[in-house]
């Protein structure tokens, strides 16, 4: 049965394999250069900060101060405490800034659609890891269900078209 949640990830999916294409034709045209690659990714953290903003601003109710003169003082209406500023921190320069990094390095080496099979694999891992350093328990759909990613993945490294050649490597 379909779930409200289920357009969500299914628009996230979507989303993911849209950016990973635009990404791919980006990195063509700016090149895979160090320089090249911090542009490309202070442009996808943009609309990163102004969506995760606004999110956090509807979630802590904060609408009505930030439309106000209140917002000009720094500390009027702080709802979130200091102490979770490092985690923050952690949060927007290692698990988003680093990793979109990562991604488009290599997106330079890897086509958009072996790099978003390679991105579905991450939900094994954290099942995987949530398993052995939480303790979750694994069912046998996610078993199953992971080893169909996995079985993608492998699938991808196939010679195409049967004649036992190696694929053709994108154009850099």
């Amino acid at each position: 049965t379909v779930q409200a949640g289920d357009p969500w990830i299914l628009g996230a999916a979507l989303g993911f394999g849209l950016m990973l294409a635009r990404m791919e034709h980006h990195v063509k045209i700016a090149g895979s250069d160090p320089a090249s690659v911090f542009r490309l990714t202070v442009w996808q953290m943009a609309p990163l900060f102004v969506c995760m903003t606004g999110w956090a601003a509807w979630e802590l109710e904060a609408w009505p101060s930030l439309l106000s003169a209140r917002a000009l003082d720094p500390m009027a209406g702080a709802t979130v405490a200091l102490g979770a500023l490092p985690a923050v921190v952690y949060m927007g320069l290692v698990s988003t800034a680093a990793v979109l990094w990562a991604q488009t390095t290599a997106m330079g080496e890897v086509p958009s659609s072996e790099a978003g099979v390679i991105f579905a694999t991450e939900p094994i891992f954290a099942t995987l890891y949530a398993s052995l350093l939480l303790g979750d328990n694994l069912t046998a759909e996610e078993a199953v269900g992971g080893a169909f990613i996995i079985l993608a993945c492998l699938t991808l490294q196939l010679p195409a078209g049967g004649d036992g050649a190696e694929p053709e490597s994108p154009e850099k």
